[in-house]
């Protein structure tokens, strides 16, 4: 053997280990840079997927809700009560967009594990309606007295009928009662008692109580008759509020969209709705219909674009030429926008040519009241902005609906 033989096999020197490991250590490098950036860009493919999906959701959500706006029950001794309120200050409108609302909340950073202070813009819609209630059923028997009917429930739960809910019987002689209580059987059997006092009449001169007979008029409905519910005079809202829903991060909000309801005040005082994350009083729900819901990053005092709200809302009385809700920020500016339009333009449904009438409170059945609603949602997390990846950034996503509710133009 040779001696260049003999130091051929003694294998790699020093030197040539730490160069090799270098060079793997820079491969390695560049292929985690190149796995981090992969898992970053789908991660935020994957939020900016579900950000879509939010949005569209909420979409859906509200324009099924909205088909149903201004919906009232028709009868021929059915009138809205004389308290229904056209006062924009105070009042409870039947119609109204509350403009350039904001909230400042915390909300968790998970990168950093520390709080962080945002802020979120948004309008706010109500509108009153009668809200069908989802249960069908039928008369399990002719009826033995005025003040009861013994039913077969077909769907839904017949412990949701409230005292005070309307209910119709759908057969050739058409009666419509209040209910004074529900007794339910079982899922599909169950009574209930009518009231059959005064005061569950409607008043013909003022139009103030139910617009139902008290108690049943006939006795001769036959059984497998068709029964429905209605809950009358519900106040429905759109609104973003901040919401505790991150168990890891008890101080954290996220805002989200939320529909409430309530009855309509007796008083016609506008609502005063229990504030995010609190108790809802007895008659109150709240439903989430979206998470993340925030306008896009904008450097002005106040939103100027669409996509800068979590959720905008505008509507237009001649479809979509005029825009009432530009330019303010309350709704007697919005109110005072439509009235010019209405005295201007006029419509051929007259005298519905303002929306502080107290005669016609629902004003907005009487013209084509087409709404604009804005809903931008953004992805759960930041993550590094492409164009500067030393900036975190969340990505959003907007989505626009124009719905002309089914009962608008309707007329009375």
């Amino acid at each position: 053997m040779t001696p260049h033989s003999k130091r051929r096999s003694t294998g790699f020197s020093l030197v040539e280990m730490m160069v090799a490991l270098v060079f793997v250590s820079v491969l390695m490098a560049g292929m985690l840079q190149i796995y981090g950036s992969a898992m970053s860009s789908i991660s935020t493919t994957t939020e900016s997927m579900a950000a879509n999906r939010t949005k569209r959701w909420a979409i859906t959500a509200i324009e099924d809700d909205f088909q149903s706006a201004g919906y009232f029950y028709y009868s021929p001794f059915r009138a809205l009560p004389g308290y229904i309120s056209v006062d924009t200050a105070a009042g409870q409108n039947a119609l109204m967009i509350l403009p350039n609302n904001s909230t400042t909340y915390n909300t968790a950073d998970p990168a950093t594990s520390s709080i962080v202070s945002e802020k979120v813009w948004f309008d706010e819609v109500q509108f009153l309606e009668d809200q069908p209630l989802q249960i069908r059923a039928e008369l399990s028997g002719t009826p033995s007295a005025n003040n009861a009917l013994s039913l077969t429930v077909l769907s839904g739960n017949l412990g949701d009928v409230q005292a005070g809910d309307f209910v119709f019987i759908l057969d050739e002689l058409y009666e419509l009662c209040r209910v004074a209580s529900v007794t339910v059987g079982s899922a599909t059997t169950g009574s209930v008692t009518l009231d059959t006092t005064a005061t569950a009449m409607q008043d013909g001169v003022d139009g103030s109580g139910t617009g139902a007979t008290a108690g049943l008029k006939a006795l001769t409905h036959f059984a497998g008759a068709g029964v429905v519910f209605v809950r009358p005079l519900q106040v429905v809202r759109y609104t973003v509020l901040p919401l505790a829903l991150d168990p890891a991060y008890s101080l954290s909000m996220i805002p989200c969209l939320v529909r409430d309801q309530a009855p309509y005040p007796s008083t016609g005082a506008r609502i005063v709705w229990p504030a995010a994350n609190a108790a809802m009083p007895a008659g109150f729900t709240r439903t989430l219909i979206a998470e993340n819901v925030s306008g896009a990053p904008f450097t002005t005092t106040a939103p100027t674009l669409a996509n800068q709200y979590g959720f905008r809302v505008d509507i237009s009385p001649d479809n979509g030429t005029t825009w009432c809700r530009a330019g303010t920020t309350t709704w007697p500016a919005v109110a005072a926008n439509l009235n010019t339009w209405l005295a201007i333009a006029g419509n051929a449904t007259a005298p519905y040519t303002s929306v502080t009438n107290s005669a016609y409170p629902v004003w907005y059945r009487n013209i084509p009241a087409l709404f604009r609603l804005d809903v931008t949602t953004r992805t759960a997390l930041k993550r590094s902005d492409p164009n500067v990846p030393a900036n975190r950034v969340y990505t959003y996503r907007s989505q626009t609906l124009l719905c002309q509710p089914r009962n608008f133009t309707y007329g009375n």
